[in-house]
């Protein structure tokens, strides 16, 4: 378990980093795994207190709105607990 939120970890702060990297917005949403939500909004929260210019909205809903929104270009990144 601890490995696979090792993984998780490091492939959403990969992403993120990209995604800033690549889109100079401000506010980044993140949808999906209600399983993930709060980890998903304590990683937020952590990232936001070191980059006070960066918004990050974090919001469930389950792993397919989050897979939807991310394939509808709805979303930045999506949680996703059930592979």
């Amino acid at each position: 378990m601890k490995k696979i939120s090792l993984v998780v970890l490091i492939l959403l702060i990969g992403i993120l980093a990209s995604f800033i990297i690549t889109y100079s917005k401000s506010t980044i949403t993140v949808k999906g795994s209600d399983t993930m939500v709060i980890l998903a909004q304590r990683w937020a929260e952590l990232y936001m207190a070191k980059h006070p210019d960066i918004v990050i909205q974090v919001t469930g809903g389950g792993s397919g709105v989050g897979i939807s929104a991310l394939i509808n270009g709805t979303t930045g990144i999506c949680n996703a607990s059930d592979l």
